[in-house]
């Protein structure tokens, strides 16, 4: 914004005719003074090389108000407080530097190596960018465009609290810093313009801002009413901002006008096809999950191939789980729940929703999607903690059904060979373990004995960075899962369709011989029938092959369990009764109160049932 010089209603008396001319020359001997240092400055630069940093008016406007620093050094995390690093030696300070409007000028440093600049200031985003130092610059100087700019300050963007946040907000620390890699590494991260007409990429929005709740509504909105095998609706309303869940049925089925979601879902699960179940963004600062689900709206919409998939499947697609945080940029819910830790406990009124949508459909696949974080390195190697662009692994706990785990494994293989078809890097995610962990959204699907899927991109801690490669990577994995599903529908559902007959008919009789594991691990006898090689780059853009032909180790053995339950019985007088009622609704569970002296009823033959939604669902 222009400042204007309101006009004066008044004479200015000869007093203040004089304290101005007075501060008037004192301004002039200020200048002359910053002018003779400038000089002074510039003779050494041009003696030296000069490291000049520009702040372009097109994201900064003109003479941004910050502070620019210059390091030698690099963080090995993105979880970082920048002074902290500086206290203790790990970034060394390179330097004084001069600003002069839209430009930053600084002695060029004397030792080559890996340097970074540290951008902040009221309103603007906060940045630490590497950048590597040759003998080279040292002789001619570097010229460097700063990233970052002003914040557009409505929510949906990192590095700031928006206006609306509670006093309890807690801002991720990989997101109060956006840290990127030197422009060498990136060169390994580009991809071709992928034409994405989705919000995010309309070039309206400030440099790392993402689709806002009214953006996202607008565009399913548009979508769902422009096409005649997409149908709208609302899952439930989030407690805080009144937000909508939207959720998207695509399918062939006809939807009559005014059907409610549990009539559209006795529709499509009964039409012969398999049901796939899409969700995104239950982590709000995972912005390409989200983002990936719409391209793969638009994806149906406009190309053929995909419709031919709806000849075999149905899809459900939950583009953001958590609209509340996904104003605040936060990794949790407004009420500060990690969603994706609380499948089984229902803390956030958004999940429970969730599932009870979810129990409608019970689709026989789930794909979660996710990103991870951007920025790791590693000092011991000299390199990126790695260079993938997507890791994707199935569910694969001892309590799921074996054959369910065997197909989704078949599954994931079949995705590995379709990312690196792409040119994109693809691995496994995380360890031993990581796939079986019940409050985690694909673990809780999997005990369905659903085939369910994570998907994860880099990009926590990104801003914007790389984003149209990560969303591509996103939707080759997302369609990958899909198009497998479609060539092999008949086999899936007939697998689940076993597989939960098997667990129905188990559970009405107790036998000490069916355990259930409660600790598991893998012995490394038990691996991924598929292999991949792992990638990662060094801060010059050294590619380096590492983990050649890897697989993942699967867990295999039951270090402690129980026998599996058929029934619990719970004091009707017991302290959390509420609680315990509430979280057994909304997973579904049957349950009876018991009169005294009388016997419980034969164990509940249903894996689960509906129940009312906190908040009613409706078509839109």
């Amino acid at each position: 914004m222009t400042q204007q010089t309101l006009p004066r209603h008044r004479f200015e008396s000869e007093g203040e005719t004089n304290i101005k001319k007075a501060t008037s020359r004192v301004l002039s001997l200020v200048l002359a003074f910053t002018m003779v240092l400038s000089l002074a400055v510039t003779t050494t630069f041009a003696k030296t090389g000069a490291l000049i940093i520009t702040l372009p008016e097109d994201t900064y406007g003109v003479d941004p108000e910050i502070t620019i620093s210059i390091y030698k050094g690099l963080p090995t995390s993105s979880s970082i407080v920048v002074e902290n690093l500086v206290k203790n030696g790990t970034l060394k300070d390179a330097g004084a530097v001069v600003k002069s409007g839209n430009t930053a000028v600084a002695v060029m440093p004397d030792e080559a190596g890996t340097y970074c600049y540290y951008v902040r200031g009221e309103g603007y985003y906060t940045i630490l960018k590497l950048f590597n130092v040759t003998e080279e610059d040292i002789a001619n100087g570097k010229a460097l465009t700063a990233e970052g700019g002003k914040v557009a300050g409505n929510g949906f963007e990192p590095t700031y609290k928006p206006e609306l946040a509670p006093d309890s907000y807690v801002m991720d620390s990989r997101d109060a810093t956006l840290t990127n890699w030197t422009d060498e590494i990136l060169e390994h991260f580009t991809i071709e313009p992928q034409g994405y007409k989705t919000p995010a990429f309309d070039g309206t929005d400030a440099q790392n801002e993402f689709t806002s709740q009214d953006e996202m509504m607008a565009f399913v909105q548009d979508r769902a009413g422009k096409c005649d095998f997409m149908y709208l609706y609302s899952a439930g309303e989030t407690p805080n901002y009144h937000f909508d869940l939207p959720l998207i049925i695509v399918t062939k089925d006809a939807i009559p006008a005014g059907a409610t979601l549990e009539e559209a879902a006795a529709i499509v699960t009964a039409d012969g096809k398999a049901n796939v179940w899409y969700q995104s963004q239950i982590h709000p600062n995972e912005p390409a999950a989200g983002e990936g689900s719409l391209v793969i709206i638009d994806d149906f919409i406009d190309k053929a191939e995909y419709q031919a998939l709806l000849d075999d499947i149905n899809v459900i697609i939950v583009p953001r789980i958590n609209p509340d945080g996904s104003y605040l940029f936060s990794r949790a819910t407004y009420d500060g729940f990690d969603m994706n830790r609380d499948h089984t406990s229902l803390k956030a009124a958004e999940l429970a929703q969730l599932h009870t949508a979810w129990r409608l459909f019970k689709t026989e696949v789930v794909i979660d999607t996710h990103e991870f974080t951007y920025y790791g390195y590693s000092t011991a190697n000299g390199r990126m903690s790695n260079a993938d662009d997507i890791q994707t692994t199935p569910a694969s706990s001892l309590n799921n059904d074996p054959d369910c785990n065997a197909l989704a494994l078949e599954m994931s293989g079949f995705v590995f060979e379709e990312e690196q078809d792409a040119g994109l890097r693809v691995n496994h995610y995380g360890g031993t373990g990581w796939t079986t962990n019940p409050p985690i959204g694909r673990c809780y699907f999997g005990l369905f004995d659903c085939l369910s899927f994570l998907v994860e991109t880099r990009g926590i801690g990104a801003g914007k960075n790389n984003f149209e490669r990560r969303v591509r990577s996103q939707e080759v994995a997302v369609t990958g899962y899909l198009k497998y599903t479609a060539e092999h529908a008949d086999t899936i559902r007939e697998t689940v369709a076993e597989a939960r007959a098997k667990l129905i008919e188990s559970g009405k009789t107790y036998d000490e011989s069916k355990v259930y594991a409660l600790y598991q691990q893998a012995s490394g006898r038990t691996v991924t029938p598929y292999v991949v090689d792992s990638y990662t780059y060094t801060l010059a853009g050294d590619e380096i092959v590492y983990n050649e032909g890897r697989a993942l180790p699967m867990n295999d053995t039951i270090v402690r369990g129980r026998p599996r339950p058929t029934a619990y019985v719970i004091p009707a007088d017991a302290e959390n009764i509420d609680t315990i009622l509430y979280i057994m609704d909304n997973q579904g569970a049957e349950y009876y109160k018991l009169e005294p002296g009388s016997s419980a009823p034969p164990p509940a033959v249903l894996l689960c049932r509906a129940v009312p939604l906190q908040q009613p669902q409706r078509r839109l």
